[in-house]
């Protein structure tokens, strides 16, 4: 099921669904399902991320793997190119005109991009001492908020797939579902206690 596969892969959906009411999920899941299968396309169609020229060619191919990977999983084309960028540059601390210098991220694109990042607690903006522009790095241990909040969405899934099986009782591919999800549900927080006692 994609809806699956962009729960386990985007970092940015919980943004987008995890504030929906158990009516309302399904829609919201539709629509980030239907516009994660366009921005595939459009990476396959043959159009690789731009990237710094100052990036030496492994850097490059890295950079623009992990942009198709985030992308084809669900993330906008803008705000993977940052969030990848922000993973691996270096110094770690960036502005606003080096991302967009290495990224070539249009200035709207970059605007989005940074509040869904923020918001969605993967990257943190700050200012220097002294200094009046804003500077980004990513969140440390953001992703695993972002995995607590698909947490939330595995729940909500569940419930509105098993809440169908009252309409349409005896359907298996709901049964389904609401089991997928139910076991995300449940095993996601586990994972993270588990994690976070043996790594942090």
């Amino acid at each position: 099921f994609l809806p699956v596969l962009l729960l386990v892969a985007s970092p940015i959906l919980p943004e987008r669904v995890a504030s929906a009411s158990i009516q309302g999920a399904e829609e919201a899941l539709a629509v980030v399902s239907l516009a994660a299968v366009a921005e595939e396309a459009a990476v396959a169609a043959g159009n690789p991320p731009k990237t710094d020229s100052s990036m030496d060619e492994s850097t490059k191919a890295l950079y623009e793997k992990l942009v198709s990977l985030y992308t084809a999983a669900g993330m906008t084309p803008s705000s993977a190119k940052v969030f990848v960028w922000l993973m691996i540059c270096e110094p770690a601390i960036q502005t606003a005109e080096s991302i967009r210098q290495a990224t070539h991220v249009s200035a709207g694109g970059l605007s989005e991009a940074i509040t869904l990042l923020t918001k969605t607690e993967l990257v943190r903006r700050h200012l220097q001492p002294g200094e009046r522009k804003h500077y980004y790095e990513l969140e440390k241990n953001g992703f695993l908020q972002s995995i607590k909040q698909r947490a939330i969405v595995a729940g909500i899934s569940r419930d509105i797939a098993y809440e169908g099986l009252k309409v349409l009782p005896g359907n298996d591919r709901l049964k389904a579902l609401g089991d997928a999800y139910g076991f995300l549900a449940d095993q996601l927080p586990r994972l993270i206690d588990k994690y976070t006692k043996s790594h942090l």
